[in-house]
């Protein structure tokens, strides 16, 4: 679950949800105080990762700044992964740049890196996930395929069925990442807003339908092993 801007008080509900098994939070890495921030919360096992939304910064190139630098050199020095969120093709470029300097670190790619975006093909995806596929410190969340980016479903995703370039996409990652660096996400209840696949639930069975040329024992690593493995969790 991605928490923002209220940390203690999402921290606090969760407690009370056993479904609930880590939050990603949303500070800013270039905040001047975040090194007090993540000494505030050093002590709590929910808080598993960071993400911030790059649209929210003016500058394409804010993630690899000087001083989001700084704040990815104390998530290290926690050993907080980091997620990496690209709403757009124009941040891309930069990525290559912010995994170099941390090559021990934990990342994980929101959404695949976005290879669809508001119903437009990002030319040049294949290339740049295979590039960032080569880190073998980066995993990759399988999100934002199972859904459509605006408008309503069509009859055929209510149902399950997608097309062949959203399979090819999930495939794909597959293929680069491996079944050992591939984690499942469900987008909910961002999802529920565009209809057909409302629940956690639908999603997960749209999902593992999508990746059911993989074996048993693959597929449980994508949908929960490899997370486990990622945030350090026990899930027993």
């Amino acid at each position: 679950m991605w928490m923002w801007p209220f940390p203690e008080w999402v921290i606090e509900q969760a407690k009370h949800n056993s479904i609930l098994k880590g939050l990603i939070a949303g500070f800013n890495l270039d905040d001047s105080d975040l090194a007090s921030i993540l000494d505030r919360f050093k002590d709590e096992k929910l808080l598993l990762g960071i993400r911030n939304i790059p649209d929210y910064h003016e500058k394409d190139d804010w993630i690899v700044s000087d001083d989001a630098l700084r704040g990815m050199s104390l998530l290290v020095e926690r050993e907080i992964p980091y997620h990496v969120l690209c709403n757009s093709p124009r941040y891309w470029k930069y990525i290559p740049d912010l995994l170099k300097q941390f090559p021990q670190h934990k990342f994980a790619i929101d959404h695949m890196g976005k290879p669809v975006f508001e119903d437009q093909v990002n030319s040049g995806w294949d290339e740049w996930i295979g590039e960032i596929a080569k880190y073998p410190n980066v995993f990759c969340k399988l999100s934002s395929q199972f859904f459509p980016h605006t408008g309503p479903f069509t009859e055929k995703e209510k149902r399950g069925e997608f097309s062949e370039d959203q399979k090819k996409y999930v495939k794909k990652c597959v293929e680069l990442f491996g079944v050992d660096r591939c984690m499942f996400a469900s987008d909910w209840p961002v999802c529920a807003e565009f209809g057909g696949i409302a629940s956690p639930r639908d999603m997960y069975v749209t999902a593992q339908a999508l990746l059911n040329h993989l074996t048993a024992d693959e597929r449980q690593k994508i949908f929960g092993g490899n997370c486990a493995k990622f945030y350090n969790l026990d899930l027993h």
